[in-house]
C-alpha cells in the first residue's frame, strides 16, 4: 500500500510504525484474551508465545530503523 499511494518518504516510516504498532496491539489483546481461556495447568506456554511478540516488535523497529537511515 505505502508504495501504490504517492506518500512523502518522510512519513512511509512513520505509516509502517503506526500499521505494526496496531497489529502488535491487536496480536496482545489475543494472547490475552486466550490466556483467559486456557485452563490454569496450560498457562506455561504464555511465557514463549509473549518473548515471540516481543522479538517480533523488536525486529520490526530495528527494520524501520535501518530503513530510516538508509533514506
Amino acid at each position: 500500500m505505502a508504495n501504490a499511494l504517492p506518500i512523502p518518504d518522510g512519513l512511509v516510516p512513520l505509516l509502517l510504525a503506526l500499521i505494526g504498532g496496531v497489529l502488535a496491539q491487536a496480536a496482545w489483546v489475543a494472547l490475552v484474551l486466550a490466556r483467559r481461556q486456557r485452563p490454569a495447568d496450560q498457562r506455561v506456554l504464555a511465557v514463549p508465545a509473549a518473548a515471540a511478540m516481543t522479538l517480533a516488535a523488536v525486529l520490526t523497529a530495528l527494520v524501520l530503523l535501518v530503513g530510516a537511515a538508509n533514506h
